[in-house]
């Protein structure tokens, strides 16, 4: 053959491939691009802050010019209550809370506003201590009142290495999800062919789902004993982590999996999968508090499900905090399931209907 031939037999070759270029050589780089804009400032300059007043007799004048003071590197959160800051402190809805005393427009007075972290977000502890001693030198050059900051750090301190072991997990379940089970569905396209003539798919496929969700409890029981080993104060096999780690599988893998069905189990739904593993792990803000990212990328993790789901991992493994003080993300989180569960059996009812009318 001649190296026109050879040619033709490329190009050709590149036509029948033009999808999975188009994923491998388009949309991979791109989101690669991307990820390189994913850390914004080595201190959080758009932090989540909860204001709260500590008792009825704070004015509104007060509550504002503490927001006031917060507002060039935070976005305030009014609360009604300090409790109800707290709360969402804990819920990682904001990641400061300031409780705001009377008497700061009262000239010459020693007032104290509190400023509360928790310190078991380890990467967020420098950034607090800079909000302390900012926030005292602006108060002081703004209002009237001798004011000082007193830091009250909520928690016990986790080191970075235990805080990162949700993180890394949860990072595990994504790949797991969107990179290994869809190959393996993409594996088995035989025998879903066969099955598709002779039984429901939905059945194989639940087995698979069942027998790999099994599967997860590995990389739990090798973090504990590593995590054992190692001194480390994270707790992996509560109830709520393990309900957690099951729900966050069951969806991540729907997606993936409706991804692989709709493309007919052919390669380019596993390159399309990888494209959405890379978008979910740059996305998510898996490691740091969404205060280091600009607001569009805050935006976009918070609308993430990986988002939420690492935030109650995290709360549950670190911070030992029940499930019922999240019920309207756990809430969520099962709504989105059952959607994408449903997208998942459509989709396989979709791929069985087209097996067998080719038949």
């Amino acid at each position: 053959m001649s190296l026109r031939a050879f040619l033709a037999k490329e190009w050709y070759q590149i036509r029948r491939s033009l999808a999975v270029l188009l994923v491998l050589l388009v949309l991979l780089p791109g989101a690669a691009a991307m990820s390189t804009a994913t850390f914004q400032h080595t201190i959080p300059e758009d932090i989540p802050v909860g204001v709260t007043p500590a008792a009825d007799a704070t004015t509104e004048d007060e509550l504002l010019s503490v927001q006031a003071g917060a507002a060039l590197y935070a976005s305030p959160i009014r609360y009604a209550s300090p409790d109800a800051a707290r709360t969402a402190l804990t819920r990682e809805e904001v990641y400061l809370v300031l409780v705001v005393p009377h008497g700061l427009q009262d000239e010459g007075a020693d007032v104290t506003v509190r400023l509360l972290s928790d310190q078991r977000i380890t990467p967020f502890q420098e950034a607090a201590n800079y909000t302390q001693s900012t926030l005292s030198w602006q108060l002081n050059n703004r209002l009237p009142a001798d004011v000082t900051v007193d830091h009250e750090r909520i928690g016990v301190k986790k080191t970075l290495s235990e805080y990162l072991v949700p993180s890394i997990l949860m990072c595990i379940v994504v790949l797991f999800s969107f990179l290994y089970f869809p190959l393996e569905l993409r594996r088995e396209r035989d025998v879903f062919e066969r099955v598709a003539l002779k039984s429901r798919i939905e059945y194989a496929v639940a087995a698979k789902l069942a027998v790999h969700g099994a599967l997860l409890v590995v990389p739990l029981s090798v973090f504990q004993l590593v995590s054992l080993s190692l001194g480390y104060r994270v707790e992996h096999f509560a109830l709520s982590t393990v309900v957690l780690i099951a729900l966050t599988f069951a969806y991540t893998a729907a997606v993936s999996g409706t991804v692989m069905f709709s493309t007919g189990l052919r390669q380019v739904g596993a390159f399309v999968n990888v494209g959405l593993l890379l978008g979910v792990l740059t996305f998510s803000s898996l490691f740091y508090p969404v205060g280091y990212f600009s607001g569009v990328r805050k935006s976009i993790a918070t609308a993430l499900p990986t988002y939420h789901s690492m935030i109650l991992t995290r709360s549950t493994m670190l911070k030992d905090t029940p499930l019922s003080l999240f019920g309207h993300r756990v809430a969520l989180l099962a709504l989105f399931t059952a959607a994408v569960g449903l997208l998942f059996w459509s989709s396989m009812r979709r791929y069985q209907a087209s097996e067998t009318h080719g038949q």
